[in-house]
């Protein structure tokens, strides 16, 4: 009879923590908050680079990734984007690696000047998760300035692993 009660403390207790340690957006979770600021899940930008050697061998290259060329290619994947999602609700450094090893597994153009796109079709360049580096962002609102802002959350780089 009791169960429900502890249940729903439970969850109102680990909220906070999830919210201030793990960088959980208020609007998940039990949604104690949801309505406490403006960082919701599909708002949080997802910043993808990586870094390459050209086709010649000598220089090395950072570019941004096109994620909603990452977006198209999974979008018949709920799995995936499932993922994707919950890493952008909870951005914990597990959540990262795995979206990581699960964008090596495509091929890059990166000729498209200051993006790559992500390509299924098997050509352009292959990568690993060593190289991938991901952000993510959260909008703030600046009351001072009456303005929403990015602010960077959490940094998952595969060259540190």
């Amino acid at each position: 009879m009791l169960l429900p009660v502890f249940v729903l403390v439970a969850v109102a207790l680990n909220e906070p923590r999830l919210y201030h340690q793990e960088n959980l957006t208020s609007w998940k979770g039990g949604g104690f908050g949801m309505f406490a600021n403006i960082d919701r899940h599909s708002w949080r930008p997802v910043v993808v680079t990586f870094t390459f050697t050209d086709r010649n061998g000598e220089n090395k290259r950072t570019i941004q990734l096109d994620i909603r060329s990452y977006q198209n290619l999974i979008r018949d994947d709920i799995d995936k984007l499932q993922h994707l999602e919950d890493t952008q609700s909870l951005p914990s450094q597990h959540n990262l690696a795995f979206l990581a090893s699960q964008m090596a597994t495509f091929k890059y153009i990166t000729d498209q000047g200051d993006y790559a796109i992500a390509n299924k079709e098997g050509f352009g360049i292959g990568i690993s998760a060593r190289q991938i580096k991901i952000e993510i962002y959260r909008l703030v609102y600046d009351d001072p300035t009456n303005r929403g802002t990015y602010e960077l959350i959490t940094t998952w780089d595969g060259s540190k692993r």
